[in-house]
């Protein structure tokens, strides 16, 4: 079950549209064949197309020339295969001239599991890159340009270091300006305490901070790696690590160059993101009247639960609740006392079920319990409680009591049996007919081929 918020879902809803709206991220979202359906203004604002001009259209209209089809065609088959891509693009703007983004491409999927959208999160990388191509062709005489390097990483949030080497181990290392805006630490710090950098680096983090050294020595290739780190005032900061490998005539490894840059705001826009698809698509799969799953998060939990009880090669229980007469109380009391109704026996079901258990609303007054790994017995055990809850509970209208009763059917499916869990969802109807059929304000669970009483 998904339990109510303080805040209400609208309300959510909109902060989290407004933090995408004015984020500085560049957000586009597309169909599945990679039409524009929505982009933010800060892709209004980087590329100079208003979203007037894209909406409908192909990114290609961004295509600057400098990817070769393999790449796109290389993009589209790993989306296709795993759903996600991350790469780097170079755009062309409207007016012509040319820019960096660094970009995560997700697929957006339905309850089906079919691809409806394609969501782009973006950073402009343009200054970056300047930097990196300025950095690999003048580190050499980095003493000569040190004041332009100095206002450059400044602007970009960023610091560079060298470490060097001696015989393969570490010798010493140079952090140039920047480090102490971006880590509070100075490089006499640093130098003071040569293990200070790994002990900064959060330690779920540090093996892959490791990984990257161990690579970039045994492959002397380039290495990047996003990680976290601590402050010296306790911030916890996001941070890209960039190395590049300096090689002496032989070829062998003598140092290498690190740039490290601060991409907290864009984690955070991350995460603004996947927490707005995350309540996006929950309210999609909720029931407005009473808080839990509607017919199509039936579905999406049905299938869920399926797969656990596959893997576990255990039972998946159905309980099918209906309310008796529930046409009756409407006529008599009117709608509005039918939803208190239907919310009163969610209420009954939330307080008698095990918390893995899913709650329902499949159709107008019937009510869904999902109970994975739950074989008959447990059916049964959940089915009298639930009908003596309901017997005890007093459904109070305006300060009237509303006589109530449930008729309850059940069915257990098994992966191992070779049919579907749809086929389940039948025997639990059928079960249900039975108990109704037989007077209501039972319970009844399939068996076999037949509907009986536990």
């Amino acid at each position: 079950m998904i339990e109510n918020k303080a805040m209400g879902d609208r309300d959510f809803t909109e902060i989290l549209l407004r933090a995408v709206e004015q984020s500085r991220a560049i957000i586009m979202i597309t169909d599945p064949e990679g039409a524009v359906e929505y982009v933010n203004p800060q892709f209004n604002l980087i590329s100079g197309y208003d979203s007037g001009q894209v909406v409908g259209r192909k990114p290609k209209i961004l295509n600057s020339g400098r990817h070769s089809p393999e790449f796109y065609g290389e993009m589209w088959r790993r989306l296709k295969a795993t759903g996600e891509w991350r790469g780097e693009f170079n755009n062309r703007r409207r007016d012509g001239s040319l820019y960096w983004e660094s970009a995560s491409i997700s697929a957006i999927r339905g309850a089906t599991g079919q691809v409806e959208h394609y969501l782009k999160l973006g950073e402009d990388i343009t200054e970056r890159k300047a930097i990196e191509a300025r950095l690999r062709d003048s580190l050499a005489a980095l003493r000569d340009i040190r004041e332009r390097y100095e206002r450059l990483v400044k602007a970009a949030r960023s610091f560079v270091f060298t470490v060097f080497l001696a015989h393969g181990e570490v010798s010493h290392t140079v952090h140039y300006p920047g480090c102490e805006e971006i880590t509070g630490y100075r490089a006499e710090d640093y130098a003071a305490r040569p293990g200070l950098w790994l002990d900064m680096v959060l330690e779920e983090d540090r093996e892959k901070v490791l990984r990257q050294i161990e690579r970039l020595l045994r492959d002397k290739e380039m290495q990047q790696v996003e990680h976290r780190i601590r402050r010296r005032d306790g911030d916890l900061r996001w941070l890209r690590n960039l190395c590049i490998p300096r090689l002496d005539e032989k070829g062998d490894l003598f140092a290498y160059d690190g740039l490290i840059s601060d991409i907290t705001e864009l984690k955070q826009a991350e995460h603004q993101r996947n927490e707005l698809l995350r309540r996006t698509r929950d309210l999609a799969l909720i029931d407005g009247l009473t808080g839990v799953y509607n017919r199509r998060g039936f579905d999406e939990q049905l299938h869920r639960n399926w797969q656990v009880c596959r893997e576990r090669d255990g039972e998946l229980g159905i309980l099918i609740v209906d309310i008796d007469h529930f046409k009756r109380i409407n006529d008599s009391l009117g709608h509005l006392v039918g939803d208190e109704i239907l919310r009163g026996c969610v209420k009954v079901l939330s307080e008698n079920v095990r918390q893995q258990d899913q709650i329902c609303r499949y159709g107008g007054d019937e009510l869904v319990v999902i109970m994975p790994l739950a074989g008959l017995p447990e059916l049964a055990t959940a089915g009298e409680r639930l009908l003596s809850a309901f017997h005890r509970h007093d459904f109070r209208i305006d300060g009237q009591s509303v006589p109530l009763t449930v008729s309850i059917g059940a069915a257990t499916a098994n992966p191992r049996a070779g049919l579907g869990v749809e086929q389940g969802v039948l025997w639990a109807d059928a079960a249900l007919y039975h108990a109704k059929q037989n007077g209501r304000d039972q319970f009844f669970a399939w068996q076999g081929k037949r509907s009986r009483s536990p």
